[in-house]
């Protein structure tokens, strides 16, 4: 059986599971490295206090070797129960593997399947990755990394200047959404979700504006296991970005460009997020990780610093396009714009950006509930906005001295 590396388990419409193997070269998959996932498989299971099965091992051939039918291989132990479930899924470039999963928790305990640093992800391609003398690559921001005042760690000026909007095209099958839960600070954030049509396999995903910009690679690695480690690492190519403007053009050859993504669920109505909450396990926003209007500020703040190449200043058309490309807006959402974490990063724009999410028809509803922060139903969150209170009374007491 010509495949290189063994992914995972997929389990079929009738319950049985199959190896999913990645067809990369000639080399065969030999029972001893079939015995070595196995065994793995079989630790993890013990080492949470599961059960063990026998079952029979099918590998098979062809362009999709999951659906094949060549029984072959050897008699193994060790899956998941039916309710543990992990899917996989191919990205729809044909270039790299995306794997979401539908029962987050789960998948959890088996994180080193899934690609979680540069070099893990950089394996995965079929082709060479092609590094410019500078050892450069591309990364995509959609959200905090979008502003400009909250910029990679090590960015050099000139890289901060070549900063150019991008956008993740449809066909990519994303979208953009509150889906991110903090669980450090227990604040929801914006991440990536998949989306495709479960009767076709198909992406049905949505435009999604962003930052693209050029990062050394060290300090991208950085970037990646260290600020955003809880996204999951993605490679888009090139064929599905484009950029707002014809000048804006990221260098010729580089091919991909990298991307935090999100744990990535299959659902069959992406419309309607309540319909599609009992299908896919997601971080949506609840009253003790809501959205915080501080954040919101940040991403969309960036946004409406955007310029084209004229010089004009374009900013309010983006961030309206960025709020409008993002889903679950009437979620739990606090406005602590005057108790934020970092009140040093007071935006001027906070009228500009209040109108729009007051305007815009997937923001309305959740704009006009929002909660002040003393109201805030999370005794966590609530307990810390009380701090944050009282010490700006303490500092106002000690500057105006009543």
């Amino acid at each position: 059986v010509k495949f290189k590396e063994i992914l995972g388990p997929l389990v079929n419409s009738k319950g049985d599971w199959r190896f999913q193997l990645r067809r990369a070269s000639p080399q065969p998959v030999t029972e001893e490295i079939l015995e070595d996932w196995i065994a793995t498989w079989k630790r993890k299971r013990e080492a949470c206090g599961k059960s063990t099965d026998t079952i029979d091992v099918v590998a098979s051939e062809g362009e999709h070797p999951v659906q094949g039918t060549c029984p072959r291989v050897f008699h193994g132990t060790v899956f998941p129960t039916a309710n543990e479930r992990i899917a996989m899924m191919r990205h729809p470039s044909n270039h790299v593997s995306v794997k979401p999963w539908e029962h987050h928790e789960v998948a959890e305990k088996f994180e080193r399947w899934y690609p979680t640093d540069m070099q893990e992800v950089l394996r995965s391609l079929k082709e060479p990755y092609n590094f410019n003398a500078r050892r450069e690559v591309w990364v995509w921001g959609y959200g905090s990394l979008m502003s400009p005042d909250s910029p990679p760690a090590g960015l050099s000026e000139t890289q901060r200047k070549r900063m150019l909007p991008y956008w993740v095209k449809k066909e990519a099958g994303f979208r953009r959404c509150w889906n991110y839960r903090h669980g450090s600070v227990g604040i929801n954030a914006v991440g990536l979700e998949r989306v495709v049509d479960v009767e076709t396999g198909e992406g049905i995903g949505n435009d999604i504006c962003g930052i693209a910009y050029p990062m050394d690679y060290e300090l991208a690695s950085d970037l990646f296991s260290k600020r955003e480690d809880g996204y999951r690492l993605l490679l888009l190519h090139e064929d599905f970005m484009e950029p707002m403007h014809p000048s804006y053009k990221i260098p010729e050859g580089c091919g991909y460009i990298w991307v935090c993504g999100e744990p990535i669920s299959k659902c069959s109505n992406p419309d309607n997020l309540e319909c599609s909450d009992h299908k896919c396990k997601r971080h949506w926003p609840t009253e003790d990780s809501p959205i915080l209007q501080s954040y919101i500020d940040e991403i969309v703040g960036g946004a409406l610093r955007y310029k084209t190449v004229t010089g004009k200043n374009d900013g309010m058309n983006f961030a309206a396009a960025l709020i409008k490309s993002t889903h679950g807006w009437s979620r739990p959402w606090i406005n602590d714009r005057l108790l934020s974490g970092r009140p040093w990063k007071f935006n001027p724009d906070y009228e500009l950006i209040d109108g729009l999410l007051n305007t815009c028809p997937v923001s309305h509803a959740g704009f006009v509930k929002r909660l002040r922060p003393m109201l805030c139903p999370s005794p966590s969150l609530g307990s810390l906005f009380q701090s944050r209170y009282e010490d700006a009374a303490g500092w106002r007491q000690g500057l105006y001295g009543h």
